[in-house]
């Protein structure tokens, strides 16, 4: 496995002394109600900070961070595919957990989020912060924290279309300044990526991200720190964007 850092996780046992999933887990109980027969146990997990990470030979993998994965059962995974996350709410996790199946927006009761963009298509990401991101991940309160769901996927590559944006800076996000990189391991532009086949993605597992504060302060302390450093900071050359990305962190 080639990383520019080693990926940070837990499993199997060392998982029931672990405070932050053992929380994930009485959420995912009393709150998310997933039929026990729909989670696959071997694969749960806990990522710590991975936020440097990149594993190259599995289709440049980015790993979330300080997140509990619930894996589902979904039978043999296609390992050439890559690796995606999609944010969504509580009532969205639901039901693609319900359906065993992602579906394009404005399909069979699917709406497009308000403030989105209105397109008959399924999005995701291979970052973790921009799916996670409070506009598509839907703050949850619960037992004064903050909770945000992700479904991690796998996508059939080379079938995914990148939405690059029509910003000046390549893809923009509310509440997100454009001229900076939001995850410092992949340009702006290539944050985003859609396609209109169900059948190119299968949703293998939950993330539960848990926060004492609400994701919105969280990506605006992110932001702030971001401008304290001219790496993260994205300028453009007539037609083209350039990213001086921090050293630590291979393009």
């Amino acid at each position: 496995m080639t990383t520019t850092k080693e990926v940070s996780y837990i499993v199997g046992d060392a998982l029931k002394e672990n405070k932050e999933f053992k929380f994930a887990k009485k959420f995912m109980k009393e709150v998310v109600k997933i039929d026990s027969k729909r989670l696959n146990p071997d694969y749960h997990a806990y990522y710590n900070e991975n936020h440097q990470s990149i594993v190259k030979d599995r289709g440049n993998y980015l790993p979330p961070s300080n997140c509990a994965k619930f894996a589902l059962q979904v039978g043999t995974l296609n390992e050439d595919w890559k690796t995606a996350f999609h944010g969504t709410s509580l009532k969205g996790a639901k039901g693609i957990i319900a359906r065993n199946a992602i579906l394009p927006a404005g399909t069979k009761g699917v709406k497009t989020v308000a403030g989105h963009i209105a397109t008959n298509a399924i999005w995701c990401s291979q970052s973790h912060l921009y799916a996670g991101h409070p506009v598509y991940a839907s703050p949850i309160q619960y037992k004064g924290k903050y909770v945000q769901l992700i479904v991690q996927l796998k996508v059939k590559g080379d079938t995914m279309l990148k939405h690059e944006g029509g910003g000046e800076y390549g893809i923009t996000t509310r509440g997100w300044p454009s001229n900076l990189l939001l995850d410092p391991r992949i340009p702006n532009d290539q944050l985003a990526w859609w396609t209109k086949k169900p059948e190119d993605v299968v949703a293998y597992a939950l993330l539960v991200f848990v926060s004492d504060k609400p994701p919105k302060s969280f990506y605006k302390e992110l932001a702030k720190s971001r401008r304290k450093d001219k790496q993260f900071y994205i300028s453009r050359h007539k037609k083209n964007l350039n990213y001086h990305f921090p050293p630590t962190v291979a393009t």
